[in-house]
This record gives structure tokens, sequence and C-alpha cells, in this order.
């Protein structure tokens, strides 16, 4: 009654009134359906892989992300893992558990992050090294409690005089 509208169907009913949205779902007129079809599905598939169960355990310890870690040879102890916080820790897969922490009074074995760990293969595993943004290289020599399994203190040595 007190509206009007142009004969043809296109004009606003009012000022404030949005026109209408036209969209044409005939598939013959959208060459690219098939592709944007196949592209969700390839990611729906990645994500359903990403999401699967496999996933055991997270293991907690460092305040950012692991930059490094290195492992054995010979046994699943020692595993160091490198931190972009500059934390260098020994972890006990088995026990799922971190069993040393390396470094000074703040707990930070560089003052940067850790670029790089690597386990000797002398020694069965009880000597490791390490290197970070700081340019300095460390030597570290774990416990023979610590590479059994039990915790025992952590020897630094020969840390590099500059950058390398």
């Amino acid at each position: 009654p007190g509206r009007t509208s142009s004969s043809s169907g296109h004009a606003p009913l009012s000022s404030s009134s949005l026109p209408p949205l036209h969209r044409n779902l005939d598939p013959a007129s959208h060459p690219l359906a098939r592709a944007r079809e196949y592209q969700r599905a390839v990611v729906s598939a990645k994500l359903d892989r990403m999401f699967a169960k496999p996933f055991i355990c997270g293991l907690e310890g460092h305040a950012d992300a692991v930059h490094c870690s290195s492992q054995s040879r010979r046994s699943l102890l020692p595993y160091v893992t490198g931190g972009c916080d500059g934390k260098i820790l020994v972890w006990d897969l088995a026990g799922r558990k971190c069993v040393l922490r390396a470094g000074g009074k703040d707990g930070r074995a560089h003052a940067g992050f850790v670029t790089g760990v690597v386990v000797s293969p002398e020694r069965r595993g009880t000597i490791f090294y390490s290197c970070g943004d700081d340019g300095r290289i460390h030597r570290w020599k774990l416990g023979v409690s610590a590479v059994g399994g039990g915790t025992s203190a952590m020897e630094k040595g020969a840390a590099g005089g500059g950058p390398l």
C-alpha cells in the first residue's frame, strides 16, 4: 500500500534498503567450481591427518619454541632440545620428562636462540655441544647418573671467547 517499486524490480523499495544480490547457481556458469571443491577436499584431508590421534605427548619445559634437537645414536637418553628462549633441556623420552636443564643462574645456556645442539657419539652420549646466537659454542658433560636415568648436575666447559 504505501510502497512502490519500479516495473523492472531493480529499484530499491526505500533509500536505506540494499539492492538485491543476484547469483547464478548454474554449474555451467562456474568453470572454477570443481577446482574450488577439490581444494576444499585437499585442505579437509590435511586437517584430518593433522588432528589424527597418533600424537603421544607434549614435552613441556621451554618457554618459547624449540629450535633444534639431537639424540644419542645409541640410546633414547639423552634427547637434547635447544629453544628460542636460550635454554637447553635434556629429556628422558621413555619417562616423558625433563631430567636436566643446562644453563647458568637464570636457567639460560645462551644469550639468545640456541641454534644447534649435537650429542657426541663418543663416551656413550655423555657429552654434547651447543651453539647459539651469542656466537659461542659450549661443551656440556652429563653426569653418569643422568645418562642412566637419574638426575645429576651438569658441567659446562670450554666456552668460546667470541663469535666464530
